[in-house]
């Protein structure tokens, strides 16, 4: 009978050799995961795609993947007015929770979505015109894109009425 397996030495250096293998991917995988390498190719090809369903110019500090569990975190998100006015939305930090396996099949699942410290500015100006006017223009998308819960933590809404002078403000929302 012939030998599957190779004996002495040779059994010494085929161990050897998948230990060294294994080590080097297993490198290879921390340095992608800990360099800002992975989180930089997701941000420039999620920033883009962001902006066209927003519709607005979205800005952002940093961001990162984060894995065991898996989630894409953004910090100091802002989504500025266009006006020179308040920003439109900013947060502290965006957490986004996800699964990874239906993105092979252009599927999006989002199972969470955590907001940290958002703060809506809506204004109405003088001509009655809104400055959320524009946001999330319909665009057909060749994505699949489900979303379960978002959290809302220590969140504010204010409310400009430039035509009456008003403001109102909601402090510390929260909400699911």
């Amino acid at each position: 009978m012939g030998r599957i397996l190779p004996e002495g030495k040779g059994l010494r250096v085929a161990l050897l050799s998948l230990v060294l293998f294994c080590l080097l991917i297993g490198s290879i995988l921390v340095i992608l995961l800990r360099t800002d390498i992975l989180s930089r190719s997701v941000q420039d090809a999620v920033l883009p795609q962001l902006e066209t369903f927003v519709g607005k110019k979205v800005i952002l500090r940093e961001s990162r993947i984060h894995f065991f569990p898996t989630y894409w975190s953004a910090e100091a998100v802002s989504i500025p007015e266009g006006s020179g006015g308040p920003n439109l939305f900013e947060a502290a930090q965006v957490k986004v929770y996800l699964r990874l396996s239906p993105l092979l099949h252009k599927q999006l699942h989002i199972d969470r979505v955590v907001v940290t410290e958002p703060r809506v500015s809506l204004v109405r100006f003088e001509d009655g015109k809104f400055n959320f006017s524009g946001l999330f223009p319909s665009h057909p998308g060749a994505w699949n894109v489900r979303t379960g819960e978002i959290l809302i933590r220590d969140g504010q809404v204010v409310f400009q009425d430039r035509r009456d002078d008003r403001h109102i403000r909601f402090r510390s929302v929260f909400g699911t």
